[in-house]
């Protein structure tokens, strides 16, 4: 990443992009939406591991990934689920 790349993804950290923090999201005019109508939780078992994944479908990140993916049917985004908690739960899943 150049020096303008990572300035930009650090920022969205300090602006408030985790999982942690979309119980605080809030529109436009300043109403908080809440956790649960961005996001929800679900497990899957892989190789007879239990994996838990956290989903996020606020409306106007979709309407982006959407249009990026060129994919109407997309219904919500993961968060990554593995390593510490820096990445965890902080950044798009490297599927999306």
């Amino acid at each position: 990443m150049n020096n303008v790349a990572t300035t930009m993804h650090e920022l969205t950290h300090v602006l408030g992009f985790s999982k942690r923090y979309t119980k605080y999201f809030q529109t436009a005019d300043l109403k908080t939406i809440g956790e649960k109508n961005l996001g929800y939780e679900t497990s899957k078992y892989i190789n007879g591991k239990k994996v838990t994944e956290y989903r996020f479908k606020g409306p106007k990140v979709l309407a982006v990934a959407r249009k990026h993916f060129n994919c109407l049917d997309l219904y919500s985004l993961g968060f990554e689920n593995e390593g510490g908690s820096g990445t965890k739960g902080a950044h798009w899943d490297r599927s999306a």
